[in-house]
């Protein structure tokens, strides 16, 4: 049962870059040494909802953090596996 509460909040989101890709460090941090945070549009063609224009923001750490912010930019689309959390969504993969 503890394992189905810690798949409850996966998402698989497929859309367009519209905002710069903000890459930081974190100095003297034991858990995360890089965060990459920007913001995509969702792609509303392969949604069941429907919604034109709708807006998400990614977070990505170390490794993911640093395939996403030297291979995509703006204008570009991507598609991640990651899970919701309070600030936005977390990538866990990129598909």
């Amino acid at each position: 049962m503890e394992k189905f509460y810690k798949n409850i909040n996966i998402c698989i989101l497929y859309g367009r870059i519209v905002s710069d890709i903000n890459f930081n460090f974190f100095y003297n941090s034991r858990i995360n040494n890089s965060l990459v945070e920007f913001e995509i549009e969702l792609n509303y063609k392969y949604s069941t909802r429907k919604l034109k224009n709708e807006k998400v923001i990614i977070k990505a750490y170390d490794n993911i953090a640093d395939k996403i912010y030297s291979k995509y930019r703006i204008e570009d689309y991507i598609e991640i596996l990651g899970r919701v959390t309070a600030k936005g969504i977390e990538v866990t993969q990129i598909v």
